[in-house]
């Protein structure tokens, strides 16, 4: 009995250890892609084909972004990417297709990006603070009124 218990302990232990791989994002299929025709395919023709694009940069002309993700994550350990895929659309001001550009894990590099948090007043409260605070933001009518309409009719 100890033996069997001890058995199914350790499959559930090394299955545990096995990992998880999960996909994030999407890009557009390599047929999709040669479907573009640079110089005639317009914004709405790339909407209609392929789809909304995860990013949509307009700071130096219209520039989509399709992104795709694949991470491998074993036990507690910080997940580790094993495939990155992007293509980048880039349109001329009259919206017709300029440029479509592939990159690879190979071609990227890792971005770091600043956590900016606004402190609000209620996280200096606690739960109990915020319940207690929160009975003297209503009257007493608040209460009363929806019982006096389940009378009217």
């Amino acid at each position: 009995m100890v033996r069997n218990v001890i058995f199914i302990l350790l499959v559930f232990f090394i299955a545990a250890c096995s990992g998880v791989t999960t996909r994030h994002g999407y890009i557009p299929s390599d047929e999709e892609l040669e479907a573009l025709q640079i110089g005639q395919t317009t914004t709405e023709d790339v909407l209609n084909e392929i789809g909304n694009p995860s990013v949509v940069n307009e700071e130096y002309g219209t520039t989509w972004i399709y992104m795709e993700s694949k991470q491998f994550t074993r036990g507690m350990a910080k997940p580790q990417t094993t495939e990155r895929n992007v293509v980048v659309l880039t349109f001329e001001d009259d919206g017709a297709l300029a440029n479509v550009e592939t990159l690879g894990l190979e071609n990227g590099r890792t971005v770091k990006f600043t956590q900016r948090v606004t402190k609000t007043y209620a996280g200096r409260l606690t739960v109990i603070q915020q319940i207690l605070r929160s009975f003297g933001n209503f009257g007493s009518g608040a209460l009363i009124a929806p019982a006096e309409r389940q009378f009217e009719n």
